[in-house]
């Protein structure tokens, strides 16, 4: 009858080595990886240090809202329109940021986009779901900031600005 504890007795004896193992117990060894990867060879956020020059942009003023999330939930989503950006030449791996401020909110998102020579020359930007809590949202309508801007080395270079109103929904 002591033959259905050996089986559980091992994957125990495994787990707590394994454990031990890849926790600070043993300080030299870490079973972890130290850096996550896809498993794409493509360029990296941390590693843009292109140029970019752009030939046209345009961001909206309007069209910008805050839309009630589920009922009950506490809280609502920006929805963005696109911004558009033609890119007239483009050196080595450039990152380029739309970005909306509300600093009344002192609320900001952005989106990032490596743009390589192979990119296509005509770039739409979006912002992926961003949310609030519905208690910060007072007023009815907010003045913001939209922007595109390149990013190299730690710096960023504004190339199109546009104030704009943000309506609560």
């Amino acid at each position: 009858m002591q033959q259905w504890r050996d089986p559980i007795t091992l994957v125990v004896a495994g787990f707590l080595l394994v454990a031990v193992l890849s926790g600070p117990v043993v300080s030299g060894v870490d079973l972890t990886p130290a850096e996550r990867s896809s498993g794409s060879t493509g360029p990296s956020l941390a590693t843009s240090n292109g140029t970019l020059t752009a030939a046209d942009t345009a961001l909206a003023r309007t069209e910008y809202r805050f839309e009630a999330g589920v009922r009950g939930s506490g809280i609502h989503k920006l929805a963005t329109p696109p911004a558009t950006l033609t890119v007239e030449s483009v050196t080595g791996t450039a990152l380029v940021a739309y970005t909306i401020r509300i600093p009344e909110l002192g609320y900001m998102t952005e989106s990032l986009r490596v743009v390589e020579s192979d990119t296509p020359r005509e770039l739409t930007l979006t912002i992926g779901e961003s949310t609030i809590s519905s208690d910060r949202l007072e007023a009815g309508q907010y003045t913001g900031m939209a922007e595109i801007a390149v990013r190299r080395n730690g710096t960023s270079r504004v190339i199109a600005t546009e104030s704009i109103t943000v309506e609560v929904a």
